[in-house]
């Protein structure tokens, strides 16, 4: 099989299962009755796959800390790897409002 080939199963079987085929362009009456039963389909999938992740993705609760506790060092903090340091939580909540909180010290 070809790389990303699994995402093009489910595209090449939905006309099939709705009932449209080669010849349906030619009669719009039967190929509007595809498109709907295309769509209620793929609709019934979508929803399937919503209830199937609302009930199998977990996230874990975070321990809770205090205030002015800082995160332990190894554990991952606010952090945007594009071109901006590290966010240290205690940093931003103590800056005034309306002003930025100053770097982190170097070090």
């Amino acid at each position: 099989m070809w790389p990303g080939s699994q995402g093009s199963s489910p595209v090449a079987v939905l006309p099939v299962a709705a009932g449209i085929t080669g010849d349906s362009y030619l009669h719009p009456a039967e190929l509007t009755h595809g498109f709907r039963n295309a769509v209620i389909i793929a609709a019934i999938v979508c929803a399937a796959g919503g209830v199937l992740a609302f009930a199998t993705i977990r996230n874990p609760p975070r321990p809770r800390r205090e205030p002015d506790q800082r995160a332990p060092q190894g554990q991952p903090g606010l952090y945007c790897g594009l071109d901006a340091p590290r966010l240290c939580g205690d940093q931003v909540a103590a800056a005034p409002a309306g002003r930025a909180a100053a770097p982190p010290e170097p070090g």
